[in-house]
């Protein structure tokens, strides 16, 4: 008579381990760097959209041959663009982002008729974890973002 022999499994196999460990591994390559960079993206997007409204507003001052001013809030996100017939409020694209420092003359980026900056100048943005800078050129006022800079 044989008699049979009851085995409980209590635990894993060493190869369900490995499979749970490389299916969790892969999964976190991709979702964590996604998460880490979220504010990076977000800080560089809002810079991007903030020197493209520079370069429209020095465009339509031009075309239109009329002076506008950016009027910028620190530790808001709020601007002002106006000319001598109107005055339009703009937020950048995200709550969570701020004119950290602004430095122009009055906090005001002005365009002659011709489009010729009053000044040269720089904004810093701010987010949680990232810092970026815009600076605007004197004699040309061209736009460029500067590096995205890491907090902590």
């Amino acid at each position: 008579m044989q008699k049979k022999i009851n085995k409980k499994q209590n635990g894993f196999t060493i190869i369900e381990l490995i499979i749970f460990l490389a299916i969790f591994t892969i999964a976190s390559s991709v979702i964590f760097p996604s998460f880490s960079t979220r504010g990076r993206r977000q800080i560089l997007n809002a810079a991007r959209v903030l020197a493209s409204d520079i370069r429209n507003i020095q465009q339509r001052a031009m075309q239109e041959s009329t002076r506008y001013t950016i009027e910028f809030f620190q530790n808001t996100n709020i601007f002002i663009i106006s000319n001598e017939n109107f005055n339009d409020v703009n937020y950048l694209i995200y709550d969570n982002i701020i004119f950290e420092q602004v430095r122009y003359a009055r906090n005001r980026l002005e365009f002659t008729e011709r489009g010729t900056p009053s000044g040269g100048g720089t904004i810093i943005l701010r987010n949680n974890s990232y810092m970026i800078e815009l600076t605007t050129t004197v004699s040309s006022g061209r736009v460029q973002i500067r590096d995205v800079i890491k907090l902590y």
